[in-house]
C-alpha cells in the first residue's frame, strides 16, 4: 500500500556490525609470544580480525579436534612443532590457511628445497647430494681440494650443509692455497657464530649432506622477508663465514640494515611464493661481485627482528590477503614489464645534500696497489736417480716415457715419502733423506696423519725422465720445489698496515667511521689479487686489519679476496710478454755492464753527489744507468768496482758457508726446515751466481732476500756472527744497483716496458675514478641501504648519502715498479701528472720493500659547478714499504710506513693521461733499445781498457 502524504518518514534502516574474521595462530609459544609476531599481530585492525592464540599444550597433547575453530589460520612449523597434526587440523576444519602447510615439508629437507627451486627457475648454488639416509649407492672420493661425488667434481671452498634443514652444523671447507681447514656454522652462542678449525680437512662420514660451491659475497648475507608475492624487505648482514663475530647494536640484537632489491631479485620472491605457497616466507639470497643473485635457503614464515615499516606494511598486506581470501589477491599475476637480460645496477651512489658547507671535500674513493708481505725464499732440491722404486713411480703415473710427473696432492707426497723411507732403511742415500727432512717439515710424512698448517706452503714434487729403454723410463730427475709463502711476520705487518689504512686514509676519527660505513653497507669495497698464494695471504691479512675483523686470515681470504681470470691477467701476467724482449735486453746490458773491471768511483769531492755529479767517473755510471734513478747510480758509486764487487760478495758467501758450516746447528729453523737442508741452499745459490765463467746477475735480488729472510728470522738460532752483516751490506748495495735496472736501463725502454706490464692495471684505475665520478654504468653501490626515513630511523643513519669506495689491488714488485714508472716516465710532449719534487724523491728511494704500496684518494669539492674539472681531484701517495735493518729481528712491532705525496692532479687530467695512446711499437723500440745499450756497454768497455771478464764481453740476448 502506497504511503500516504502525510505519513511520518521511516528512520533509516539500522547497519549490521559486520562480524570480526577469527584469525588462529598456531605455532610453538617462544614464535606466538616473540616481539615481532606481537607487533605485527597489533596492527591487524581490531575491529575486523579476533586474533585466536593457539596454546602450545594444545597443540602438543590435544587432538585436533579439540583445538579452536577459526575461519583463517597462520600456522609454521619450527623445532618441535607437531606439522601433521596442523595439516590434520586444517583438512577437519578447512580455515584459509596463509602458509600452505604441506608444502612446509619441503622446508624440511635441503635437497628437495633445492629441487623446487630449479623447477621454479630459481638460480641457486652448484650442488651434489651425498644420500646415506636412501638405499642408493653413490661412489665418493676426496681430494685435498675437491669431493668428487658420482663423478660430479665439487672444488674447495665448498659448504657442507646437512639435508635437515633444522641440523645448523654446517661446514665451510677451503683450499690448501688459502691454509685450508674448515670453518664451523652454528646457531649464534653469544656473540660468536663460527669458529675455524685449521686441521679440520676431510667431510663428514656418517649423515646425509649437500655440497655447494662457496659464492663469493663480498663477506655480506642478505635476508629477504617476502608477504605476499610482490613484497619484499630485504636486509644485509655481515657474514658468519667471515670471523664468525656477530655485531649487535645497543640493545643487545645483531645489527641488520636494509637494502634495496633488484628487480631480478623481486622477481625470483615472486618465483619463489608461487612454488612454496608461504605467504609470509623468509629466504636468504647470495649476491655475488658480478650482480647475479643465487638462492641457498628458503626457511618459511621469519620475523624480522627490528623494523617499523616492515610491521606495517607486513601487517597491512596480511589485512587484505585475509579479507580476500576467495582468491583474487592471492592469485594475481605481476603487471606486464620487460625484465633486462641482466641484473641492473641498483642506483647510482647517494648524492651529497646540497645544504653542505661551500669548499667542503668529500672522500669518493681510494684505490691502493700494494705489494706482498714477508716471504720465504723459493727453494728446490733436485737429484738424478736410478732407483728402480723412484722410477716405477714415473712408469706406474705415465703411459709415455717422455712425459714428466707432477705431484701435489697429499696422499701422493706422503706415499712418495713412505717410498723414500722404505730406500733410507737400506741406503743412507743423502739426497734421498734430505728431500724426506723436506717432507716431514711440511707434515707430509707417511706417519702424519693430519695435514697442518705448514704444508700449505706449496710443496711439490716433479718426477722428470732423462733416460728410458724400450718405452721404459730407467733414469729420473726428482725435483722438489717448495717455499715462496707468507711469514708470520709478513701477516703480522699487513694486519698492522690495513689497521694503519683505516685509522689514516679515511678521514675519520680513529678509523671507526670507517667500520660504521662499511657495517651499513656505505662502503663498497672489493679486493683482487694475483693467483700466488703469498699475494693472496697478503691481501687477507690487510683486510682483518682494515675492517678490525677476528680470528685466522683463511675464512677472510675466500670470503673477501676475489682472483678471477682477469685479475691473474692484470695483476700477473699482463703486458709481460710483449715486454719480455726489452726487459731481457736491460737485464743483458746490466749483466755485461758489471763484468767489467772498471773504477766507478773518484777521490774527488766533486764525485760525492752520484746524482748530479758530472766528473768521468759519474759518466761512466751513466754507461750502466744513462736515466738513473738516482739511488742505482748512488749504488753504483758506492760499489766502487763492478766486477770487484761481484768477486767481493762471492767470497763473502762462501767464507759465510764455511764458517756456518764449522758449527752445525742441530735445533729447526724457520717453518721446521733442518740445518742441513738449510745449508745446501746456500751452496745451491752461490753455484747458481757463479759457475767459474760468469757471474749471474738475476740472482743477486735473490741473495738479498735469503739474506734478510735470515736476518728476520734465523739468526738467533744460528747465532750469525759480525761477517754476516759484512754480507748483507755488500749484498744489499748490490741489489740497490742491480734490482731496479731489470725493469729497464734506459728511460725510454723503461717506460715502454712499464705500460706493456703495467696497461690492464692502469685501465682499471682509470676506470674505478670515472665509476667513483658516476661517469660509468657500474656506477651503483653493490648494496645500498634502502632509505626510507623509518629504516634510517631503526638504524640510527643520519648521513645516509656518506659513501665512499675501496678498490685495492696486492701484487708483486714488479708491478709496483712498473705503475710508478708508467706515471713518472711520461713521453715526450705529453701531458705530466708527477711534479718534480715526486719524480726526485722516487728517484732517491733505493728499494720497494715488501709491502710498498701506490695510494690514489679521489676527491670531490663541492664549492665547485658540476662539471668544473677541478670538483674532482686526486692525491697520489707512495710508500716503499717496510724497513730493514741488518741482524736487528725486533721488527714484530707494526712497519714504520712513511707516505710521500707523488702527485696532486685533477681526476681528468689523470685519466687522460691513464687513457691516452702512448708509444710502444715493440719491434721498432726493441730494435732501437738494442742499439743504445750495445754502444752504451761498448762505452763503458772502453774505459776499462780491456778489462772484462772473460767470456761476457759481448754477451747477446
Amino acid at each position: 500500500m502506497p504511503a500516504t502524504p502525510d505519513a511520518a518518514p521511516r528512520p533509516p534502516p539500522r547497519l549490521a556490525t559486520p562480524k570480526r574474521t577469527t584469525l588462529g595462530v598456531c605455532a610453538m609459544a617462544k614464535k606466538t609470544q616473540s616481539k615481532p609476531m606481537r607487533e605485527i599481530l597489533s596492527r591487524l585492525p581490531g575491529d575486523a580480525f579476533e586474533i585466536v592464540i593457539f596454546e602450545e599444550s594444545v597443540i602438543l597433547e590435544a587432538a585436533v579436534e579439540a583445538w579452536p575453530v577459526v575461519e583463517c589460520l597462520i600456522a609454521f612449523h619450527s623445532s618441535g612443532f607437531p606439522l601433521d597434526k596442523a595439516i590434520q587440523y586444517a583438512k577437519l576444519r578447512k580455515p584459509f590457511v596463509v602458509n600452505d602447510l604441506r608444502r612446509q615439508h619441503l622446508l624440511r629437507d635441503r635437497r628437495l628445497v633445492y629441487a623446487t627451486l630449479a623447477r621454479a627457475g630459481v638460480p641457486t648454488p652448484r650442488h651434489v647430494c651425498v644420500n646415506r639416509d636412501r638405499d642408493v649407492e653413490q661412489k665418493i672420493e676426496e681430494l685435498d681440494d675437491a669431493i668428487i661425488i658420482d663423478g660430479v667434481k665439487i672444488e674447495k671452498p665448498f659448504v657442507e650443509k646437512p639435508v635437515d634443514s633444522d641440523d645448523h652444523n654446517i661446514r665451510v671447507y677451503y683450499p690448501t692455497s688459502a691454509g685450508g681447514g674448515c670453518k664451523r656454522l652454528f646457531r649464534k652462542v653469544g656473540n660468536q657464530s663460527s669458529k675455524y678449525e685449521p686441521d679440520l680437512h676431510s667431510i663428514r662420514r656418517e649423515g646425509s649432506y649437500l655440497y655447494e660451491e662457496f659464492v663469493d659475497t663480498q663477506g655480506t648475507d642478505v635476508k629477504v622477508y617476502s608477504v605476499g608475492p610482490y613484497y619484499g624487505h630485504a636486509e644485509a648482514r655481515k657474514s658468519p663465514t667471515l670471523d664468525g663475530v656477530v655485531l649487535r647494536g645497543a640493545d643487545g640484537k645483531e645489527l641488520r640494515y636494509p637494502v634495496i632489491l633488484s628487480w631480478v631479485e623481486k622477481d625470483v620472491a615472486f618465483k619463489i611464493y608461487h612454488a612454496f605457497r608461504q605467504t609470509v616466507c623468509g629466504f636468504d639470497i647470495l649476491r655475488t661481485h658480478d650482480g647475479a643473485c643465487l638462492v641457498c635457503d628458503v626457511n618459511g614464515w621469519s620475523f624480522v627482528k627490528k623494523s617499523r615499516k616492515y610491521y606495517d606494511d607486513c601487517a597491512a598486506l596480511l589485512a587484505a590477503i585475509l579479507r580476500g581470501r576467495d582468491g583474487r589477491i592471492v592469485d594475481m599475476r605481476p603487471p606486464p614489464r620487460e625484465l633486462p637480460p641482466s641484473p641492473p645496477k641498483i642506483c647510482s651512489r647517494p648524492q651529497s645534500p646540497s645544504g653542505l658547507a661551500p669548499s667542503r671535500r668529500e672522500l669518493r674513493c681510494v684505490i691502493a696497489v700494494v705489494r706482498h708481505g714477508d716471504r720465504t725464499p723459493k727453494r728446490k732440491l733436485k737429484v738424478k736417480t736410478t732407483h728402480p722404486s723412484i722410477v716405477q713411480i714415473h712408469r706406474d703415473r705415465c703411459k709415455t716415457p717422455k712425459k714428466e710427473v707432477k705431484l701435489k696432492e697429499s696422499k701422493d707426497l706422503r706415499a712418495f715419502s713412505s717410498t723414500l723411507k722404505a730406500i733410507l732403511l737400506k741406503d743412507d742415500i743423502d739426497a734421498f733423506r734430505k728431500i724426506r727432512e723436506v717432507l716431514k717439515s711440511h707434515k707430509l710424512d707417511d706417519e702424519e696423519e693430519l695435514l697442518g698448517g705448514v704444508f700449505f706452503s706449496g710443496c711439490k714434487l716433479q718426477l722428470k725422465p732423462l733416460k728410458w729403454e724400450d718405452d721404459e723410463t730407467t733414469e729420473v730427475q726428482v725435483v722438489l720445489k717448495w717455499g715462496g709463502v707468507l711469514t708470520e711476520l709478513g701477516a703480522q705487518h699487513a694486519t698492522a698496515l690495513g689497521a694503519h689504512f683505516r685509522r689514516h686514509m679515511y678521514p675519520t676519527t680513529g678509523g671507526q667511521g670507517l667500520l660504521r660505513l662499511h657495517a651499513t653497507f656505505r662502503h663498497d669495497l672489493k679486493i683482487r689479487t694475483s693467483d700466488e698464494g703469498r699475494v693472496m695471504k697478503t691481501g687477507a691479512a690487510f683486510t682483518k686489519g682494515l675492517l678490525e675483523l677476528e680470528g685466522e686470515i683463511s675464512p677472510i681470504l675466500v670470503s673477501l679476496i676475489h682472483r678471477g681470470r682477469s685479475d691473474v691477467h692484470m695483476l700477473d701476467r699482463a703486458g709481460n710478454h710483449e715486454a719480455q724482449e726489452l726487459l731481457a735486453l736491460s737485464k743483458a746490458h746490466v749483466s755485461r755492464c758489471f763484468q767489467v773491471d772498471v773504477e766507478l768511483r773518484g777521490p774527488d769531492s766533486d764525485d760525492e753527489d752520484a746524482a748530479s755529479s758530472d766528473s768521468k767517473f759519474a759518466q761512466r755510471r751513466r754507461f750502466i744507468a744513462p736515466d738513473g734513478p738516482d739511488s742505482v747510480l748512488r749504488a753504483l758509486r758506492d760499489l766502487g768496482n763492478p766486477l770487484r764487487a761481484l768477486r767481493d760478495l762471492y767470497d763473502e758467501m762462501s767464507s759465510f758457508i764455511e764458517k756456518v758450516s764449522q758449527k752445525p746447528c742441530t735445533e729447526q729453523l724457520y717453518m721446521g726446515e733442518s740445518f742441513g737442508v738449510w745449508l745446501d741452499s746456500w751452496k745451491c745459490i752461490r753455484k747458481e751466481f757463479y759457475d767459474q765463467k760468469a757471474y749471474d746477475l738475476s740472482k743477486i735480488p735473490e741473495i738479498f732476500d735469503k739474506l734478510r729472510f735470515d736476518a728476520r728470522h734465523n739468526a738467533l738460532t744460528l747465532s750469525f756472527d759480525a761477517g754476516f752483516g759484512v754480507l748483507v751490506k755488500k749484498a744489499s748495495t748490490l741489489s740497490q744497483a742491480v734490482a731496479p735496472l731489470e725493469f729497464g736501463s734506459a728511460a725510454e725502454p723503461r717506460r715502454q716496458a712499464a705500460w706493456h706490464v703495467s696497461r690492464a692495471l692502469l685501465d682499471k684505475i682509470s676506470f674505478d675514478l670515472r665509476t667513483a665520478r658516476g661517469d660509468t654504468e657500474d656506477s651503483g653501490l653493490h648494496f645500498q641501504l634502502d632509505d626510507h626515513p623509518e629504516h634510517l630511523a631503526d638504524s640510527e643513519i643520519k648521513s645516509h648519502w656518506r659513501a665512499v669506495r675501496s678498490r685495492l689491488y696486492f701484487t708483486s714488485e714488479s708491478h709496483l715498479h712498473a705503475l710508478l714508472d708508467a706515471l713518472r716516465l711520461n713521453e715526450h710532449g705529453t701531458e705530466s701528472v708527477v711534479d718534480d719534487a715526486g719524480r726526485r724523491w722516487l728517484s732517491a728511494v733505493p728499494e720497494l720493500s715488501y709491502l710498498s704500496h701506490v695510494v690514489f684518494r679521489l676527491w670531490e669539492d663541492t664549492s665547485y659547478d658540476t662539471n668544473a674539472e677541478g670538483r674532482y681531484s686526486v692525491e697520489v701517495q707512495v710508500s716503499p714499504g717496510t724497513p730493514f735493518v741488518p741482524l736487528e729481528t725486533s721488527d714484530e712491532a707494526p712497519p714504520t710506513l712513511p707516505l710521500h705525496s707523488f702527485a696532486r692532479v685533477s681526476s681528468a687530467a689523470l685519466e687522460r693521461y691513464l687513457g691516452g695512446k702512448h708509444d710502444v711499437n715493440s719491434e721498432e723500440n726493441v730494435a732501437k733499445a738494442r742499439v743504445l745499450y750495445e754502444g752504451l756497454a761498448d762505452s763503458l768497455e772502453a774505459c776499462a781498457g780491456g778489462g772484462v771478464l772473460r767470456g761476457v764481453a759481448r754477451l747477446k740476448v
